[in-house]
């Protein structure tokens, strides 16, 4: 049996949630899945190509083993679109998505970022 222990705690402005999930793989290795959601109206927008807006933001994770033997870390540039407010405000719009780490069987630490870049300084959570 595997334990698994979850502390979740979001500072900073922006806030979003994160989830994860690890499988096993063959060998010495395993896969964690994170997903988080950021709430549309978290997030600064301008006016998209074509119609709608969209606002640009970059998610960072940095993932340590608590042995100090494994470390991975990365940026990942966004993109969230709407095509109205009205219709995101109806439909109570949260972004999700994730991305996948291998990494071998342990203990670490997960530390995901959002951050984007507006009028007069930065909109960021982590």
């Amino acid at each position: 049996m595997t334990a698994i222990t979850t502390l979740l705690l979001c500072v900073g402005a922006l806030q979003f949630t994160v989830d994860w999930a690890g499988f096993r793989a063959r060998g010495d290795s395993t896969r964690v899945e994170v997903f988080y959601a950021v709430p549309y109206e978290q997030l600064h927008y301008s006016k998209a190509p074509g119609s709608g807006v969209e606002a640009r933001f970059a998610v960072s994770v940095t993932m340590t083993g608590t042995d100090g033997d494994f470390s991975q870390s990365g940026v990942i540039q966004k993109r969230a679109r709407l095509q109205s407010f009205a219709a995101a405000q109806r439909a109570q719009t949260t972004f999700v998505d994730g991305f996948s780490i291998i990494a071998p069987p342990g203990r670490y630490a997960l530390v995901v970022a959002v951050t984007e870049s507006v009028p007069g300084g930065v909109n960021s959570g982590e």
